[in-house]
């Protein structure tokens, strides 16, 4: 909201260093609230889309001993890097004009393996997986077609006041389906004990509240379709404004055997 005072008095002398401050604090690893990422994401824009005829810029960049000369009209200039057999990556950036550069470099996979494990800061979080009538059955080797339901239980421990706008991220191996039981009309057995329910191809976003010492269960539909070895992501439960607030049930491998 500073930035966006400098800029709204046209300081932009001023702005440019909070710029910076906040620039380097988003870039960093530390936790950040969704509505302190969309505010300092606002602010960021109007300083550019006010400093448009700043974005040319022209640099020098060598990609794995391959040079090339990169020359935009745009702030942002996106380059994929390819990986050499060692798995190492060399990349040099030498800036040829008069604008600053900031270089960043990111990666993005899969894990081949969770080793993600179990977290419990000031929530609790319980797994059960049942087949119909409620008989436990072990997820990690189910026949063809076999349906069943996981049971995620969230508590609140009581040592703090009510919990606002947690988030439940429970994301499913590529070889179950969600059954849709709302579409079907029927009964999800969790009640209206959220605030809303986001249903995706392969995973379910549930956002709800907890009043002190309060436990709510959720209950989630699946079969498993496809036959094959698959990983099950680990489950998440958080405060999306709270990073204080942190459950995580660790991931594990599933098979699905044919018939």
């Amino acid at each position: 909201m500073m930035l966006e005072t400098l800029l709204l008095l046209d300081d932009r002398k001023q702005a440019f260093p909070l710029l910076s401050e906040m620039a380097t604090e988003i870039g960093n690893s530390n936790w950040l609230s969704t509505q302190t990422a969309a505010w300092s994401f606002y602010a960021l824009s109007r300083f550019f889309s006010g400093n448009a005829g700043a974005g040319n810029f022209e640099a020098k960049i060598v990609v794995q001993g391959k040079e090339e000369v990169v020359k935009s009209a745009s702030p942002l200039r996106r380059i994929s890097i390819p990986v050499a057999d060692d798995g190492k990556v060399r990349v040099r950036v030498e800036n040829k004009g008069q604008t600053p550069l900031y270089a960043r470099f990111s990666a993005r996979g899969i894990p081949l393996e969770d080793t993600t494990g179990r977290v419990n800061n000031n929530l609790g979080l319980k797994v059960n997986f049942t087949a119909k009538g409620g008989k436990p059955v072990d997820p990690t080797a189910l026949p063809q077609g076999s349906d069943l339901f996981l049971e995620v239980t969230v508590s609140h421990p009581g040592t703090r006041g009510p919990y606002r706008d947690l988030v439940l991220t429970t994301v499913f191996p590529s070889g179950w389906e969600i059954l849709n039981e709302r579409l079907a009309g029927i009964p999800s057995g969790s009640g209206l004990q959220f605030d809303y329910q986001d249903f995706r191809d392969d995973r379910v976003y549930t956002y709800f509240s907890l009043g002190s010492g309060e436990s709510k269960t959720f209950r989630f539909a699946l079969n498993a379709t496809y036959e094959g070895r698959f990983l099950m992501p680990a489950l998440v439960c958080e405060g999306m404004y709270d990073h204080q607030v942190f459950a995580r049930h660790p991931g594990q491998w599933i098979t699905v055997s044919g018939q």
